[in-house]
């Protein structure tokens, strides 16, 4: 449908407090299997499966959304982000 849930982060957090902020997040973790760790060739392809099931994984953790229910051709890739935020208020995210 397009749209994207987001949520406002509770006062009481330690880092960014009452921001909004996207509803789920995550990144892919080594170690599982299948692999949530994409190549080169993945990512240039935009195929990224590592990432469509680091994302199933992390769906079910915070939303409780069953693996069943996500089919990874569900997922549309559309870029590779560079992430860094900076809480220059609180600290940072080791405060938390």
């Amino acid at each position: 449908q397009g749209r994207l849930l987001l949520q406002q982060r509770a006062s009481s957090k330690i880092t960014f407090p009452s921001v909004w902020t996207n509803t789920c997040c995550s990144h892919q973790l080594i170690g599982f299997e299948p692999t949530e760790v994409d190549g080169p060739d993945d990512v240039a392809s935009g195929a990224v499966p590592g990432a469509k099931r680091a994302a199933v994984r992390k769906l079910k953790h915070e939303l409780g959304i069953e693996p069943a229910e996500l089919p990874l051709e569900s997922f549309k890739y559309l870029t590779r982000l560079h992430y860094w935020a900076a809480d220059t208020v609180t600290h940072g995210p080791s405060a938390e």
